[in-house]
C-alpha cells in the first residue's frame, strides 16, 4: 500500500506538495482566528454533582461569588477612612456600567449604608418612631466593615460581580472596567479568579511568541551541523511551521463544537514542531542511507515511504490514540487539550507522508550530499553498534540496576495529589497572585472558600419543612472541617444553606470537607447536594483518579494492537508497553518529587503544590506516546534486518547502529524545543516540560540504547514468537511493505 503511495508522490511531487502546502497554508491563515474563540473556563467536569447545582442556583440570587476583589490601600493618618477618599472610591464604585458589572460591595458601600441608616434611627427617635434597624442587623453591619479592612484601618476591599453567562463574557467585562477602577490617593491591588485568568492568558500568550521565536532558530542551527547543509536542515523547520499553521486551522473548525482551552493551542504547537521536526529527521536520514546504497532518487523516495513511512504511521498513530485516551475525562479542559494534541500530530504524519517525500523527489542529491553517496556504512554508526554489542555481551548485568533504579524512581509517583487553577499557578511576582494570597492572608472572612448546600425535597415541589433543613444545618455544624453555616433561602423545591470552610480554598483537607459533607445522612425525602468553588475542584479530582486507570488501559491496549501490526510479534508489544509504563512511572515520581515535594522547586521558581490536574494527564498521555514513539524507531529497524535473514543479535546491533544517532538527535531537537515552551513563566509549563525532558532523556538514552536489547538478548529468540492465528491476522492487516 505504502510503497503504491511512493509510486504516486514520485510521479505527481509537485502537484502534492503544492496542493498540500497550499491547503494548510490557507488553513493556517484561516486557523488565526481561532484566537478570539480560546477559553479560559472547562475545569468543571461535565455532569458532575457541583455543576448540578451551579445550574440551579443559576440566577436566583440566593448566592453571591466574587469575579474580582479589589484592595485599595491609603497609607495616610486616617487611612481608608479619609472622607475625600471614600467619596471618590464610592463614586469610582458607583459608575461601573451596568452592562459589564452587576453588583459591587465595599468597606465604603457597607459604611455609607450604616451611616445611612444611623442617620434614619436618629430622624426617626426624635419624630418619636419605632427605630428601623434592629440591633441584630447593626451587629451584622459592624461584622461586615471589620471583614472588609484590616485591623490599622490602612486597607479596604471591594468585591465586584461581573456580567456575563461564560468566561470569554467574564474576560471581556473585566477588561472593559480595568483601566477605570484606580483612585487617586489609594494603591490599587486586583485578585480573584477572574484577574489571575486573565493574567495567566496574557502569560501564556507572551511565552508561546518567546518559544516559538527561539525554537526555530535554534532548532535549524542544529540541524545545519547534523546534516551539513543547509536544503535538508530547512526542511524538518519548514515542516514544523506548517504543522503549527495545520493544527490552528484544524483547531478553529473544532472550536465551533466545542470549547478549546488557550493551553490547547500551547499543546498543538509545543507537539506540531516537536514531531513534524522527528519524523522529518527520521525520514531524512532515511533517504539519506538508500542513496547512499547506490538507488537512485525514485527509487529511495519509494524505499522511504514503504519502510521508514510506515515507522511514522504508526508512531503517529500510537501517539493520536495516547492523546485520545484524554477524551475519557470529563472535563472540558482537558479535551480540549488532547483535540490540540491529535490535531497536531497529525498534521505532522500528514506532511510527514505527503510534502517531505514529494520535497525529497523534488530537491534529489541536495539533500543527499555527495560526500554521503560515497560512503559504504549506510547511515549505519560503528559506535552505536559497538554499544549494542557490548550491552549484549553482559545483558543481567546492565538490565538489572537499570530495571531497580527505574523501579525506585517511579516510587514518589504512587504519592501524587491532584489539584486545580490556583494563585500558585501563576508566577510568585504576578500582581494578581501577590494580590490574592495577600487577599488569603489579611482578609479570611472574605476569601473563605463556602460550600453551597442544597437540602433538597424528592418528592415534593416546595422546598422541605424548616424543621428537616435544621437538621441537616445542625449536622453541618458537627463537622470538624466547617467554621459557620446559615441559611440563604429557598426556591422551588431546595433550601441553600451556606457552609464556610475552615481549610484553604484548594486545599485536600477542604476537599475532604466536601466528601465529608456528602456523606451525611438526609433526612427522609431530602437529598443533600454540595456545590461552591472547592465541590468542583474535588468533583474534578476525584473524576481524574476514577478515569486515570480506564485512560491507561485503553491506551495500553491500543499501543499493543499497534505494535503487533508494527512489529509482528506478540512479545515485542508486551515488552514495549512495560518499558514505556517504566519510563512514565521514572518521569512522574521524578516531577513529583520536584513540584510536589519541593525538592529542587526554589531553583526552578515555583511553589510546591499539588499537581495540577490537566498538566499531569498531559504528562502521562504525551509521555507514554513518545515513549513508545521510540521504541517503534528502534524497533522497527531491528525486525527490518530480521526480516532479512539476520539473527536476533545481529538484528539488534544493526537497529541500534542505524536508529542510535537518529533517536539521540531526534531527542535533542524535541529537547530544545520543549526548552523553549520550558523557560516560561507559568508553573504548569515548567512542570510539563521537566517531565517531558525527564522521559526523553531516560528514552534516549537509558531505556532505548541499553535496557532495549539487553532485554531482547535476554528474551532471544522468543522476541519474535507468533502463533499461526495471529500471523494471519498480522499478514492480513500489516500496513507496512517488506
Amino acid at each position: 500500500m505504502l510503497a503504491r503511495w511512493g509510486t504516486t508522490l514520485v510521479h505527481r511531487r509537485w502537484l502534492i506538495a503544492i496542493t498540500t502546502t497550499i491547503v494548510v497554508l490557507a488553513g493556517g491563515v484561516w486557523g488565526i482566528g481561532v484566537f478570539a474563540k480560546l477559553s479560559q473556563g472547562g475545569y468543571e467536569p461535565d455532569g458532575s454533582e457541583s455543576v448540578r447545582v451551579a445550574a440551579m442556583l443559576g440566577d436566583t440570587g440566593l448566592v453571591e461569588h466574587a469575579d474580582l476583589v479589589l484592595v485599595y490601600t491609603a497609607p495616610s493618618p486616617r487611612g481608608i477612612n479619609n472622607p475625600r477618599l471614600a467619596d471618590r472610591i464610592n463614586t469610582t464604585l458607583d459608575s461601573l456600567p451596568p452592562e459589564r458589572v452587576r453588583g459591587v460591595t465595599s468597606y465604603w458601600s457597607v459604611q455609607r449604608e450604616q451611616q445611612e441608616a444611623l442617620s434614619a434611627m436618629m430622624r426617626a427617635q426624635v419624630a418619636g418612631q419605632p427605630q428601623p434597624v434592629a440591633p441584630a442587623e447593626r451587629a451584622a453591619a459592624a461584622d461586615a466593615l471589620a471583614a472588609f479592612s484590616d485591623s490599622e484601618q490602612q486597607s479596604g476591599v471591594a468585591t465586584i460581580k461581573l456580567a456575563g453567562d461564560s468566561v470569554e463574557d467574564l474576560f471581556a467585562n473585566y477588561a472593559a472596567i480595568r483601566d477605570s477602577l484606580p483612585v487617586e490617593g489609594a494603591e490599587l491591588s486586583i485578585g480573584g479568579m477572574v484577574a489571575m485568568g486573565e493574567a495567566m492568558n496574557a502569560r501564556a500568550q507572551k511565552d508561546l511568541a518567546i518559544a516559538e521565536a527561539t525554537a526555530i532558530p535554534l532548532t535549524l542551527i542544529l540541524l545545519v551541523i547534523v546534516f551539513g547543509g543547509l536544503a535538508a536542515a530547512s526542511l524538518p523547520v519548514v515542516t514544523g511551521g506548517l504543522a503549527i499553521l495545520g493544527s490552528m486551522g484544524i483547531l478553529r473548525v473544532i472550536s465551533f463544537s466545542t470549547e478549546i482551552s488557550a493551553f490547547a493551542l500551547n499543546m498543538s504547537i509545543l507537539l506540531g514542531l516537536g514531531m513534524a521536526i522527528d519524523y522529518s529527521l527520521f525520514l531524512v536520514s532515511r533517504f539519506r542511507e538508500e542513496i547512499s546504497r547506490g538507488r537512485d532518487i525514485p527509487a529511495a523516495v519509494r524505499a522511504i515511504v514503504a519502510t521508514a513511512g510506515a515507522t511514522v504511521l504508526f508512531s503517529g498513530s500510537l501517539l493520536i490514540l495516547a492523546l485520545a485516551g484524554m477524551l475519557l475525562f470529563p472535563q472540558p479542559f482537558i479535551r480540549s487539550l488532547a483535540l490540540g494534541g491529535m490535531a497536531s500530530v497529525a498534521i505532522a504524519m500528514l506532511l510527514a507522508l505527503t510534502v517531505i517525500p514529494a520535497a525529497m523527489a523534488i530537491l534529489g542529491t541536495r539533500i543527499a550530499s555527495h560526500r554521503l553517496q560515497r560512503t559504504t556504512n549506510h547511515g549505519a554508526s560503528a559506535s552505536y553498534e559497538r554499544l549494542a554489542r557490548w550491552v549484549m555481551r553482559r545483558p543481567v548485568t546492565i538490565a538489572a540496576p537499570i530495571l531497580l533504579v527505574l523501579i525506585i524512581a517511579s516510587i514518589p509517583a504512587l504519592a501524587i495529589n491532584f489539584g486545580e487553577f490556583s494563585a500558585r499557578s501563576l508566577p510568585k511576582n504576578e500582581p494578581s497572585r501577590i494580590a490574592t494570597e495577600m487577599l488569603a492572608a489579611e482578609f479570611p472572612a472574605i476569601t473563605a472558600s463556602n460550600a453551597y448546600v442544597l437540602a433538597r425535597s424528592t418528592s415534593a415541589s416546595e422546598p422541605p419543612p424548616p424543621g428537616q433543613t435544621d437538621r441537616v444545618a445542625t449536622s453541618l455544624e458537627q463537622l470538624d472541617g466547617i467554621t459557620t453555616v446559615r441559611s440563604r433561602g429557598s426556591h422551588t423545591n431546595y433550601t441553600v444553606l451556606v457552609a464556610t470552610l475552615a481549610e484553604p480554598p484548594g486545599s485536600e483537607a477542604a476537599h475532604q470537607t466536601i466528601r465529608d459533607i456528602r456523606g451525611i445522612a438526609p433526612p427522609d425525602g431530602i437529598e443533600i447536594l454540595v456545590g461552591g468553588s472547592d465541590a468542583q475542584a474535588a468533583d474534578s479530582v476525584d473524576a481524574t483518579r476514577a478515569t486515570l486507570p480506564i485512560m491507561l488501559l485503553v491506551i495500553a491496549g491500543a499501543a499493543l494492537v499497534i505494535l503487533f501490526l508494527a512489529f509482528g510479534s506478540l512479545a515485542l508489544p508486551v515488552k514495549a508497553v512495560l518499558m514505556s509504563l517504566l519510563s512514565l512511572g521514572a518521569s512522574l515520581g521524578i516531577v513529583v518529587t520536584i513540584f510536589q515535594f519541593g525538592y529542587g522547586a526554589d531553583l526552578l521558581g515555583v511553589t510546591p503544590a499539588p499537581l495540577d490536574v490537566g498538566v499531569t494527564v498531559i504528562i502521562i498521555a504525551v509521555l507514554f506516546g513518545l515513549s513508545t514513539d521510540y521504541e517503534v524507531f528502534l524497533v522497527s529497524r531491528i525486525a527490518e534486518a530480521r526480516r532479512r535473514g539476520a539473527s536476533t543479535e545481529d538484528a539488534i546491533a544493526t537497529g541500534v547502529a542505524h536508529t542510535g544517532r537518529i533517536i539521540t538527535t531526534a531527542a535533542l531537537l524535541l529537547i530544545l524545543v520543549i526548552g523553549a515552551f520550558g523557560i516560561s513563566s507559568i508553573p504548569m509549563m515548567r512542570i510539563l516540560a521537566v517531565g517531558m525532558v525527564t522521559a526523553l532523556v531516560l528514552d534516549a538514552t537509558v531505556i532505548r540504547l541499553l535496557l532495549v536489547p539487553a532485554v531482547m538478548k535476554l528474551m532471544g529468540e522468543s522476541s519474535w514468537w507468533l502463533p499461526r492465528p495471529a500471523r494471519a491476522i498480522y499478514q492480513r492487516f500489516a500496513i507496512s511493505d517488506h
